[in-house]
């Protein structure tokens, strides 16, 4: 049989806020305990979840830039040869030819190395822009892209960073300028009356916006798209946490509830209620040697003989590792129980195929009736596992009721 553990995982919780500003994500992680098979597990984490998400996020940018270079790189062909050579149409021209060529081969690099390079060219592009022509070019609407894309890949800290260096930029360029340190290379007046100039920047000014909108609406899409999962996960271990992982019967506690209710409810009616407790013969001797897979299999289709053999009214939980409880309700004779569990020994008795080999079990029971033997559901339980145990040591693969016992009159 497979043992589990409890296990505290981190599962992270996203909560996305976007201002007008370049940073706006906050990330919690909420604590939340799983029960988990110590199999390796062959879902992904959710941290890897994550990852493919800003994979995603990166390519649609690199896409977004490959459609860019494509349409700017005539009007940069144009303009070298219109206008004086600065060193600003030196880096335009570095990474439209770079992102040509890198963009066919994007989906083979890592994240990393992808989200680096997507923030040095926004930076590169920003700082030279802001350094060379300053507020008459569209450096500094690079660096905020770069600070959202820093936002989202990285984290809100590395943004700040970013941001912090860059006001100390645009603070340097404008001392710069307005002491006559920096001087704009071209003459700006024939600049803004250029068509190439202006394609150029209807290009650029179009592309960052439309990039910064998308970026943040994949990002949103996305988050959702995680929590949904998560949500999802959450009602999966809410379930699991009740039930038997192998079996997919109810555990111990959930049987009990269960129980409680079959006993209120013949308080109520004036009928009787049982328990039997089922431990499966010879289990043990097929775990030594066939091994646990075969002990498994054993289990889960011992678990679906039970359930066949019952009401849908009717509970089986998996209460130890080859035990089983069933609770009956709602019976009007004690004969009712020794029915289900001479068709419980009938079902248990069939032939287990496993691998061609042919595995045989048996079960011992032990029968309780309320009000007959007990009141409580721990009461039940527990004379019906006395009563199993004398059904082994009179043979097993049998029944046997518990002794009968003086009760106290029934109230309400």
């Amino acid at each position: 049989m497979r043992s589990v553990v409890w296990r505290d995982v981190q599962l992270p919780r996203i909560s996305l806020f976007w201002a007008l500003s370049a940073t706006g994500r906050h990330v919690m992680a909420k604590r939340i305990t799983v029960f988990e098979d110590t199999q390796p597990a062959s879902a992904h984490t959710s941290e890897t979840r994550l990852d493919d998400f800003r994979n995603r996020l990166i390519d649609r940018l690199y896409a977004a830039a490959a459609i860019v270079a494509l349409l700017y790189s005539p009007v940069l062909v144009w303009r070298i040869g219109r206008v004086p050579w600065h060193p600003q149409l030196g880096v335009h021209l570095f990474f439209i030819l770079f992102g040509l060529v890198i963009y066919p081969f994007v989906k083979r690099i890592s994240l990393k190395v992808k989200s680096a390079i997507a923030l040095i060219a926004m930076f590169t592009l920003g700082t030279s822009g802001v350094l060379t022509v300053g507020l008459a070019g569209s450096g500094y609407l690079w660096i905020l892209e770069g600070l959202v894309v820093a936002a989202v890949l990285y984290s809100v800290r590395m943004a700040v960073l970013l941001a912090a260096g860059s006001a100390v930029l645009l603070i340097a360029a404008a001392v710069g300028f307005s002491t006559g340190l920096i001087k704009v290379p071209i003459d700006l007046n024939a600049f803004v009356t250029s068509p190439s100039a202006w394609i150029g920047f209807f290009v650029v000014v179009v592309f960052v916006p439309l990039s910064l909108m998308l970026t943040l609406a994949s990002y949103q899409s996305m988050t959702e798209q995680l929590m949904r999962q998560i949500e999802a996960q959450r009602i999966q271990l809410a379930a699991l946490v009740g039930h038997d992982q192998l079996t997919g019967l109810p555990l111990n506690t959930l049987a009990m509830d269960r129980l409680e209710v079959q006993l209120a409810s013949a308080r109520r009616t004036g009928r009787r209620a049982a328990l039997l407790f089922v431990d499966l013969d010879g289990f043990k001797a097929i775990n030594d040697r066939h091994g646990h897979l075969a002990g498994d299999h054993v289990l889960v289709n011992a678990a679906h003989r039970l359930r066949a053999a019952l009401r849908e009214t009717d509970t089986v939980a998996r209460v130890g590792g080859d035990e089983f409880i069933v609770i009956l309700g709602d019976l009007t004779a004690s004969g009712t129980a020794a029915e289900v569990a001479d068709k419980v020994l009938a079902e248990i008795a069939c032939v287990f195929n496993w691998n061609g080999h042919a595995l045989h079990v048996g079960a011992s029971i032990g029968v309780a009736l309320f009000p007959d033997h007990a009141l409580t559901g721990e009461g039940l339980r527990a004379v019906a596992d006395a009563a199993m145990y004398e059904a082994k040591n009179q043979g097993k693969n049998r029944y046997r009721f518990a002794p009968p016992t003086v009760q106290q009159p029934l109230t309400g």
